[in-house]
């Protein structure tokens, strides 16, 4: 099962930092979103949507698994891992 919106918002709040977003924003224009369809998503107040996690996916290469799980990190690019394992 999916993890829940409240567990999947702060994993892309560090995803988001450790890739060098500081605003919502920005990271939500890298995407192909607009600010009010992202800014849900990483407050766990909405659903990820796979389309939505599709883009982040293609965009930086980030696992699904990840996105949706919390597993598979080791298969990000390493440069985000490693910021992300020692964020932890």
């Amino acid at each position: 099962m999916i993890d829940r919106p409240d567990t999947i918002g702060p994993r892309l709040r560090a995803l988001r930092l450790a890739l060098g977003y500081k605003k919502q924003t920005e990271f939500a224009k890298a995407i192909g979103v607009e600010k009010n369809t992202y800014n849900p998503w990483e407050k766990g107040s909405r659903e990820l949507t796979f389309e939505g996690a599709c883009l982040i996916r293609a965009r930086f290469k980030i696992p699904l698994d990840y996105l949706f799980f919390g597993e598979n990190a080791e298969e990000m690019p390493a440069k985000v891992y490693k910021i992300l394992v020692e964020a932890a």
